[in-house]
């Protein structure tokens, strides 16, 4: 299984309060607060011996909702759930997860006011 698969799969089952996943970009009229997940890097550092398995994986969340409570509450019931993670995620083995990063955006399109969270965390494991 994929790191992203164990992602959804955690996240869907933690909390209603979180939101609804979605890869990469939200689709024409989302559910409310939405998360939209990405894998922003990989990084597999090179040994002596050849190519460590240990991978690092970071991966962007973008919650996105219509009010800032709802927003933050579903980024910090997010962080919650991820930060310092370590066991199975889904079927992947996660040896330790780490939040890195989190910036506040407000987005007006057409009639349609949004705000969003943007959060980055690093997932260590064997790939």
């Amino acid at each position: 299984m994929r790191l992203e698969q164990g992602i959804v799969a955690v996240i869907d089952g933690a909390s209603p309060q979180i939101g609804t996943l979605y890869p990469n970009i939200l689709p024409p009229n989302p559910t409310y607060p939405a998360i939209t997940y990405t894998r922003v890097s990989t990084f597999q550092p090179t040994i002596l011996d050849g190519v460590d398995t240990l991978t690092e994986v970071r991966v962007q969340f973008d919650i996105w909702g219509t009010s800032v409570g709802s927003v933050k509450n579903a980024a910090s019931d997010l962080r919650t759930l991820l930060n310092g993670y370590r066991g199975d995620l889904g079927g992947v083995t996660i040896q330790y997860c780490k939040f890195d990063d989190e910036n506040d955006f407000a987005e007006i399109d057409g009639d349609l006011e949004s705000r969003r969270v943007s959060m980055d965390f690093i997932f260590t494991l064997h790939e």
